[in-house]
């Protein structure tokens, strides 16, 4: 029975966030190297307003928690703020910064927010890099289980694409 799933949903802001902190670039020239390289779009605002991310968080709220969670329900926090320095404070209270999504069912009630969040280094969710993704499915009695993969780019889509081209043939 899982009662929580939580992650890096979204590849755009986690190429844009982790290059931040390792080259120590601005936000405005991490975003034009990720629109360089196709992992951003020429208007990223769903990737960076947490719009992407909280839609993906939404079907995986009603595909491993059952619930049928409104995307306006969801808080979402845009990355826009983000700052280099930011990234130095980070490293000082031993962190990071990464976009998490999270949906949790706690005593009945659902919360769910997509932002940027202080994650420990010692957290999986600090190691993940570039345009990776990475979510994190809790439960009652399994604990935590984690799937990992790229987010965000030409090949990703293409895979994407193609898996649900097949799903729709074989139905």
């Amino acid at each position: 029975r899982l009662t929580t799933v939580s992650g890096i949903l979204n590849g755009t802001c986690n190429y844009i966030l982790t290059r931040m902190e390792s080259a120590g670039l601005a936000f405005d020239a991490a975003l034009a190297e990720a629109q360089q390289l196709g992992f951003a779009e020429a208007d990223p605002t769903d990737d960076l307003d947490g719009y992407d991310a909280r839609a993906k968080l939404c079907i995986l709220a009603r595909v491993g928690l059952g619930l049928d969670l409104a995307p306006a329900s969801v808080a979402a926090e845009t990355i826009r703020t983000i700052s280099d320095d930011d990234f130095v404070y980070a490293r000082r209270l031993q962190a990071t910064i990464r976009q998490v999504s999270r949906v949790s069912v706690v005593d009945g009630s659902v919360e769910g927010r997509v932002g940027p969040a202080l994650v420990p280094l010692t957290s999986p969710l600090a190691r993940v890099i570039g345009s990776q993704n990475l979510i994190v499915a809790g439960g009652a009695y399994g604990k935590e289980t984690t799937f990992s993969g790229y987010g965000a780019g030409g090949f990703p889509t293409a895979v994407a694409i193609v898996s649900d081209l097949l799903a729709i043939a074989r139905r």
